[in-house]
Parts: structure tokens; C-alpha cells; sequence
């Protein structure tokens, strides 16, 4: 699924499981944005914002190919691992309050929850 942002760029990229390490021998399109080339990572990433705090609905889990979406018991909310996403976009449309964004569309409002999603992960 290819899905065009302001940052295009076409990369052919194998898809990787982090947590059972598999690779997945298909390949699929991915959007290539420039910040993340300099962070080391080729590939941009969703953010989980505002509307998923207090709701934690596990729908976004269920349907990520990759596993990437994490919380635990004492977060108030699910975050999305920008090392692992592949922007599959899979969770976006399931999300039933509308939480899920791709790094680059997150409304203004929610801006604050892209260093909260980096944050989490840099723990």
C-alpha cells in the first residue's frame, strides 16, 4: 500500500517482525521521510495522540502486521514504535476515537504527543 505524504519517496523494503523475528520475503512500498534518514530509521512512523488516553482500545494491536503498538499496564495509552512501523497505515482506520495519525499529519493540537511517542521508546 503506498500512501503519499510530502516527504515521497519510493524504497523497496523487506517487512521484519521485531518480535518474532521473522522476515517476511515479500516486499512492499514504504514512504521514505528525510528526519527519519537522519535519526537511522528509513521508514516514517504513526503516533498514537490525545483521544487513545484513558480509552486504550486494543483494536490497532490486533491488526498491526508487525506488532509494533506497545503499553503496559500502567500507561494510560497505547505508542506506536518508530523503529519498528513499516506505515502499513493498518491501525489508522480501525481506531475507533480517531487517535492514530501519521507522524507527519498529526494535527496541531496533538504535536506534543510525537516527543511523547519518542520518549516512551527512548526509555
Amino acid at each position: 500500500m503506498f500512501r503519499a505524504t510530502r516527504f515521497v519517496c519510493i524504497a523497496y523494503l523487506p517487512c521484519y517482525n521485531f518480535r518474532t523475528r521473522e522476515l517476511w520475503p515479500e516486499v512492499r512500498f514504504a514512504t521514505v521521510n528525510p528526519h527519519h534518514i537522519i535519526r537511522g530509521n528509513a521508514a516514517m512512523t504513526y503516533i498514537i495522540t490525545e483521544p487513545c488516553v484513558g480509552v486504550k482500545d486494543a483494536a490497532c494491536v490486533d491488526v498491526c502486521p508487525v506488532d509494533c503498538i506497545y503499553t503496559t499496564d500502567d500507561d494510560d495509552m497505547y505508542f506506536i514504535s518508530p523503529d519498528e512501523c513499516i506505515d502499513c497505515a493498518a491501525c489508522e482506520p480501525v481506531c475507533p476515537v480517531t487517535a492514530i495519525f501519521a507522524e507527519e499529519a498529526v494535527p496541531s493540537m496533538y504535536e506534543e504527543y510525537i516527543k511523547i511517542n519518542y520518549d516512551y521508546f527512548s526509555k
